[in-house]
């Protein structure tokens, strides 16, 4: 009996060992179950929320790159400034620049003029030269939403050479502005009901004038709003176009010397610039003519009465010419001396062969032979 019992209480043992076993395996797989069941939900709410987080990451990091580094990771993240702009309701002032050679640049401002318009802008200011340095430069205003759009059709007009974006976050100071002119128009509410009840004139005088100048700072401060309003609501775009080497807007590279046809062509032109000069100057005298004939026939008459009246003064001489200035000394003058007798060459002699002595002169005869001879 004692041998039966033991044999049957040995035979439930591992009865009751293998059901507890069993009971443990469920109450661990349970455990297991549910904390699985855990972890894949804090895994699967773990990444949405990462996920989410990287979302937000990369459009502040869009918007970073903007601001600081003129929007280069905005085309990196595929993110349009406008867009994360308007997302996040921030007032954002967008510029921007780019630079294009083009084939014809008179096409191409027209073109850049329509890129404008599409968009919902304008063409804010031109300069366009046509010189030795031929090129447009052109400012821009088109809609946030379609910045990056107009960018790319201007990119388009030719051969991009260069593009800057730049983004600038004025919230703070759109935030800013409104509460200081928020509070401005209640402070020149309050004065004017002041100067409503006031009945001492010294004290109106001074509620006016205190009331002026609050009013002139209002002012201020509305049109600075006006003039943030105003950027963030149209992005600027300054267009650079330059025409290509060979396109005919380029002038001709000058040589260092001009060949003949040059040379010919310089020449001709020069008197072609001549004769324009003296016709001009010509056409110019033409209505002085007159003048000048009648002038000249003046001056004839004048001298040739001048002439007559000296003729009529000093009338010719008998047997001589006409007296005149050269003709001898007018009334009231010296006779002139009379002129001299020529000396008697020495040498000379008679017509008899004989010499004339040296001594012989003019005053007298020293000899016979001299009286004969005078």
């Amino acid at each position: 009996m004692v041998a039966g019992r033991l044999t049957g209480m040995r035979a439930k043992r591992p009865r009751r060992l293998s059901v507890l076993v069993l009971a443990l395996g469920l109450l661990v797989a349970v455990a297991a179950g549910c904390a699985s069941s855990g972890v894949d939900e804090s895994s699967s709410s773990g990444d949405s929320s990462d996920a989410a987080t990287v979302a937000d990451e990369a459009v502040a990091g869009g918007a970073a790159g903007d601001s600081a580094g003129g929007g280069s990771a905005a085309p990196d993240l595929g993110v349009d400034p406008a867009v994360a702009a308007a997302s996040a309701n921030r007032d954002v002032i967008l510029t921007g620049s780019i630079s294009v050679v083009v084939d014809d640049l008179d096409r191409a401002v027209d073109r850049a003029g329509r890129i404008a318009a599409a968009n919902g802008g304008l063409v804010f200011g031109e300069q366009t030269s046509r010189t030795s340095d031929p090129g447009s430069l052109l400012t821009l205003k088109v809609r946030p939403d379609a910045f990056t759009t107009a960018l790319d059709d201007l990119g388009a007009l030719g051969e991009e050479q260069d593009r800057n974006i730049d983004s600038e976050d004025v919230t703070s100071q759109v935030v800013d502005l409104d509460s200081r002119i928020a509070t401005a128009e209640a402070s020149v509410d309050r004065l004017r009901a002041l100067i409503l009840r006031a009945e001492d004139i010294d004290d109106i005088a001074i509620l006016e004038n205190e009331l002026l100048n609050r009013e002139t700072t209002l002012e201020t401060l509305r049109g600075q709003r006006r003039s943030l309003g105003d950027q963030v609501a149209l992005a600027t775009i300054t267009v650079t176009l330059t025409p290509a080497a060979d396109s005919p807007d380029t002038p001709p590279a000058d040589d260092d010397l001009p060949g003949f046809l040059d040379a010919f062509r310089g020449g001709w032109d020069a008197l072609v610039k001549v004769g324009t000069v003296a016709g001009l100057v010509l056409a110019a005298l033409v209505p002085w003519v007159p003048v000048i004939l009648v002038i000249a026939f003046a001056v004839h008459l004048l001298v040739r009465r001048s002439r007559r009246r000296r003729a009529e003064a000093f009338p010719a001489s008998p047997g001589g010419p006409a007296a005149g200035p050269s003709a001898g000394p007018g009334p009231g003058f010296p006779p002139p001396p009379p002129p001299a007798s020529p000396s008697p060459d020495p040498g000379a002699g008679d017509p008899a062969g004989r010499q004339v002595p040296v001594g012989a002169g003019a005053g007298g005869p020293s000899s016979p032979e001299g009286q004969s001879l005078s």
